[in-house]
């Protein structure tokens, strides 16, 4: 989402970022207000930092959707309460849930409001089994390295209570003995 709007990539949408006070902020205003928001990481600081911005609420919806498949297709996926705020110039859209779900299709963003038709840019918050459900609708996937501990480089990690060496840390060419 950083780099969407710091680059003024125009197009782009974002989901999830739960967000639960956000979403309550998004609510209240309205659809058509613009609100301040400290957006995000709101339960540690190993994802980054909150996101301090102005914020237009373009959609509310009420988080729930159908699975299309082909991942668990037909079972019901509920975000909970879910804001779609515009952020930036250009607006980036992204989608603020209440509770998490791995976005596995492109439901999160068609049913609260983001046509994929006009949609240059997803990115997604997750790095699960997207790949079923996207591929079939994008030119092309992009996988970024974030902060947090879902990510694939592990040295960034502060591991404390690992024997070391161990592959993927270190360079092992061998079994310790």
């Amino acid at each position: 989402m950083r780099f969407f709007l710091e680059n003024h990539v125009a197009g782009a949408a974002v989901a999830p970022v739960v967000d639960p006070g956000a979403v309550l902020a998004g609510k209240a205003a309205g659809v058509g207000a613009e609100i301040d928001l400290l957006l995000g990481a709101k339960f540690d600081r190993l994802h980054g930092d909150p996101l301090d911005c102005r914020a237009t609420v373009l959609h509310i919806g009420d988080g729930h959707y159908i699975n299309a498949g082909p991942m668990k297709t037909g079972l019901p996926v509920n975000t909970g309460p879910t804001v779609v705020f515009g952020i930036g110039d250009p607006a980036v859209r992204v989608v603020v849930t209440t509770w998490p779900d791995a976005p596995i299709e492109p439901a999160i963003f068609t049913t609260n409001g983001i046509p994929l038709a006009t949609t240059r840019v997803l990115g997604l918050k997750g790095k699960g089994h997207f790949r079923s459900g996207f591929e079939p609708v994008v030119s092309s996937i992009v996988l970024v390295e974030g902060p947090g501990i879902t990510g694939s480089d592990l040295t960034r990690l502060p591991l404390q209570h690992t024997r070391r060496p161990i592959w993927p840390l270190d360079d092992v060419t061998h079994a310790p003995s």
